[in-house]
């Protein structure tokens, strides 16, 4: 389409501009080294950028895990049979229902009366879409800011809301870092031969000062953490090449935190 070629020349314009504060290289030079670093490694202009592929020979080139081979990888580990689980919040919770150790409704299958009662039990409640690969909608909904359960209930399906959790705390550290958004520690994992292996983990910290529980639809900070200490030993970054080492709301120091 247009407007994603547009969008693509625009970033890989930017990208340029900025890698060449940091190299005497040409604009040139660059674009066509972008390009070659695109076939061969599959990184795209940000990575190019990120990576400082324009500073790299081509045995480290080929070291980096972008994100067009973690596609490939990941399609090749993942059995195709197993999609239609991996990617529907509902049959997910279901499937692992033992190991997430969840309470999880499923608001379809409740009758109005039952979803009523749940309402004025729990008083709040995490909604949540079904779609758990790609665009994903979550809303906490408390029955104090609704005339009455039943508007609830109709908020839930307009935004096409389909599983009720209890709300959930977070950490009191994460909670300390900014209260006002639900911040994340993921992990990724490698299971091979019954053996199960941490491959990476990451933090990702909202900084909007409004209270939205998933922290991917807000502004935030993203950092890895060092697998073997737990520690963040590096700056986090927010969008494009903004760094950060506190947090900009409650000034917390995030670099050599150490993540619970």
């Amino acid at each position: 389409r247009s407007s994603d070629l547009k969008k693509n020349i625009k970033g890989i314009n930017r990208s340029i501009k900025l890698i060449k504060k940091k190299c005497d290289k040409s604009s040139v030079t660059l674009f066509f080294d972008m390009w070659w670093s695109y076939i061969r490694y599959g990184v795209d202009y940000d990575e190019y950028r990120i990576f400082e592929f324009y500073s790299l020979p081509g045995f480290k080139r080929d070291t980096y895990m972008s994100k067009c081979r973690h596609q490939n990888l990941e399609n090749y580990l993942c059995d195709v049979k197993h999609l239609a689980i991996l990617n529907n919040r509902t049959k997910f919770y279901i499937k692992f229902k033992d190991v997430l150790n969840r309470e999880y409704y499923n608001i379809k299958e409740l009758s109005f009366k039952e979803f009523e009662e749940l309402t004025l039990k729990k008083k709040e409640l995490v909604c949540r879409s079904n779609n758990l690969k790609g665009e994903s909608n979550t809303l906490v909904l408390n029955v104090k800011n609704f005339r009455s359960p039943a508007f609830l209930l109709d908020n839930a399906k307009k935004n096409n809301l389909v599983i009720a959790e209890a709300s959930i705390k977070q950490n009191k550290l994460f909670d300390s870092i900014n209260p006002y958004n639900m911040n994340t520690v993921s992990v990724v994992t490698l299971l091979s031969s019954n053996k199960v292996d941490i491959v990476s983990s990451y933090v990702k910290f909202g900084i909007e000062e409004e209270y939205k529980y998933d922290v991917n639809s807000v502004k935030h900070l993203t950092g890895l953490v060092d697998v073997k200490s737990g520690i963040i030993k590096h700056k986090l970054v927010c969008g494009e090449d903004e760094l950060y080492s506190e947090h900009p709301i409650s000034k917390v120091k995030l670099v050599n935190l150490e993540i619970p």
